[in-house]
């Protein structure tokens, strides 16, 4: 039943691509054979990802995680209707009964409970939940959705972007086909929901830029906007304020000075939170989040006692016994981290043997991606520093041998395919009125933040490609709107 279920989706997709094409100025056909193509490297993702030896699992990692945390929502919808509605709609607190025995068998649910602003890992489950209601279990009727929502957002962007384009066949290949774009929006990830996020969010505002609109755009700008903070939080928090200089522009006729202005107080806001106290403070939060991918990248035990949040190097593996129930208890004396729940700083401690159940947060091997990286460590002087070293990270490297396997190849092709997009770009580039220019600058500082942002915090290059997938994104459409058209370019070769 739940093949057919699939079967079903992907006709349905077929049917609302085919219907929607004409509104796109896609033609039908070419947007058909990209949908059927993308849910070839939907399968080809399940393959990538697959394992046989988590209970006989088609897929592992996150997409696994979140497969399997819906289904035990939705067996407790089973149990309690409207219980689970009341968890679908964030009035369940995390401290209730419900989280430490109905939803005690998730993986992640509660992962990143551990100073967060946001738990970006729920939505994805919440909405695994609800297709298990008519999926049968079946991982590809899940996968399939993702991806229909994905190649909806690339879509979307296309709608947004062409009447500003030269090249508009060739945008939409780019992002139709681009590797990091179709990979990471062909399964059951964040990124899928995160393009089609911004997808609807680009859509929204392009449409309020236009002399009439009509109030669902409005309601789709709000969704847009809850989608990302709520699935990617650190895209929302960039690409929604930097945003208001389309609508600033708009208003002050896009004149360019604005842009200088609009600049600087991007700075000061930089600043002044870089001096804010310390749970609003930016230097603080990012010198965190890359001591926690750090110790995620290398690898070990992790758990929560009464008060704290505790590390211990993956070598260390036989001083602790799992338990049922994601528990854990220390059978020998190890050293390690603590952080204190509020503080964001971590301190060597040694935890002795004892019969306490202390409840395991993540248990996970290094990661062969993992490279090291200079630390932060609160320090405003360091982050500046690391700016350019971030950039190298997330836009050259890997080079080809970094670690094993063929993935630092795959990885370098994808830089070098976006770097040689830029220099294309850039030496066939057109003359473009004020209105794209305010829109170029929008997309190169959200790229820029972006990448400098995945830099500073992820010594993972595995994690790096997935996490920079919207700059990739923008940094495709800023080539398209600068390049002159093809057919101009062939003329000056030929002279």
């Amino acid at each position: 039943m739940g093949i057919s279920v699939a079967i079903f989706i992907f006709l349905l997709g077929a049917f609302i691509f085919w219907k929607i094409a004409p509104g796109f100025n896609i033609n039908r056909y070419l947007l058909l054979s990209g949908w059927c193509i993308k849910l070839g490297v939907s399968i080809f993702f399940v393959w990538i990802f697959s394992l046989s030896g988590v209970d006989g699992a088609l897929i592992q990692g996150d997409s696994y995680n979140f497969y399997f945390d819906g289904q035990v929502l939705h067996q407790y919808a089973m149990q309690d209707f409207w219980g689970y509605v009341k968890l679908l709609l964030g009035f369940t607190p995390d401290n209730s009964s419900l989280v430490a025995n109905e939803l005690a068998e998730t993986t992640i649910w509660s992962y990143g409970n551990n100073g967060d602003l946001i738990n970006d890992n729920r939505l994805i489950i919440k909405l695994n939940s609800i297709i298990h209601f008519f999926s049968f279990g079946n991982l590809y009727a899940h996968i399939f959705i993702f991806s229909a929502l994905g190649y909806l957002g690339l879509m979307l962007i296309y709608k947004a972007i062409s009447p500003f384009v030269r090249n508009q066949n060739l945008l939409f290949f780019l992002l139709a086909f681009f590797p990091s774009l179709i990979f990471w929006s062909s399964g059951l990830t964040k990124e899928s929901v995160a393009l089609f996020s911004i997808g609807l969010f680009l859509f929204s505002i392009f449409q309020i830029l236009e002399p009439n609109f009509k109030l669902r755009i409005f309601i789709a700008l709000l969704i847009s906007i809850l989608l990302l903070l709520f699935n990617k939080p650190y895209i929302g928090f960039i690409i929604i304020p930097t945003g208001l200089v389309l609508l600033i522009g708009k208003v002050f006729a896009w004149r360019k000075i604005v842009l200088l202005y609009f600049t600087m107080g991007i700075l000061s806001v930089g600043i002044a939170f870089s001096y804010a106290p310390k749970e609003y403070n930016l230097v603080d939060k990012i010198s965190f989040r890359q001591h926690d991918m750090a110790n995620l990248g290398k690898g070990g035990i992790f758990f929560i006692t009464d008060s704290s949040f505790c590390a211990f190097d993956y070598s260390f593996f036989s001083h602790f016994d799992t338990l049922p129930n994601n528990k854990i208890i220390v059978n020998k004396s190890t050293r390690g981290e603590y952080k204190l729940f509020g503080p964001n700083s971590f301190y060597p401690f040694e935890i002795s043997p004892s019969p306490n159940l202390y409840e395991r947060y993540l248990i996970k091997e290094p990661s062969r991606t993992y490279f090291e990286t200079p630390l932060i460590n609160n320090s405003g002087v360091s982050l500046i520093k690391q700016v350019p070293i971030s950039l190298v990270n997330t836009m050259i490297r890997p080079i080809p041998g970094e670690f094993e396997g063929f993935g630092s190849i795959a990885l370098f092709g994808v830089n070098i395919s976006l770097l040689l997009l830029i220099i294309g770009s850039l030496l066939f580039k057109e003359k473009i009125d004020n209105k794209r220019t305010y829109i170029v600058y929008y997309l190169i500082t959200c790229s820029i933040l972006l990448l400098v942002l995945i830099g500073f915090t992820s010594p993972v290059f595995g994690a790096i490609t997935r996490y920079k997938v919207p700059a990739d994104l923008f940094i495709i459409l800023i080539c398209q709107i600068l390049i002159r058209p093809i057919t101009s370019i062939k003329e000056v070769k030929h002279v």
